[in-house]
């Protein structure tokens, strides 16, 4: 019985140690986004601005393929941003808060299993 629960510690610590890795990442991912996406719209007023300005030629072709390519990274952080919202969020704090909960019960029943024998 000790062995069992002992091996389903081992595996809650390991999912434990797993989603806090996540959390972490998450955190450090979310704050990368953030950061990227605003330097990239502030690169895409500027660059819109200056788009104004030049005249018809190579370099404002160069200019425009750049202005689109900004666009579809901006697009592809903002629908990344949509997996990070609060929902999600949530999500993973259950889940770590309910591995504590676990390991708290297999320390429990290892702590009632070692006094009942013990008591023999």
């Amino acid at each position: 019985m000790l062995a069992l629960i002992a091996e389903e510690r081992a595996n809650l610590d390991l999912q434990q140690r797993i989603l806090d890795k996540r959390r972490g990442n998450l955190s450090d991912d979310v704050l990368e986004m953030s950061a990227e996406l605003s330097v990239k719209q502030a690169e895409l007023a500027s660059l819109t601005t200056l788009l104004t300005t030049l005249p018809e030629g190579d370099t404002k072709s160069d200019y425009e393929r750049r202005r689109r390519a900004l666009n579809r990274r901006i697009t592809e952080l903002q629908d990344r941003q949509l997996e990070f919202n609060p929902v999600s969020l949530i999500d993973r704090e259950f889940d770590v808060a309910r591995l504590t909960a676990s390991l708290a019960e297999a320390t429990a029943l290892e702590a009632a299993v070692n006094a009942r024998k013990a008591a023999l």
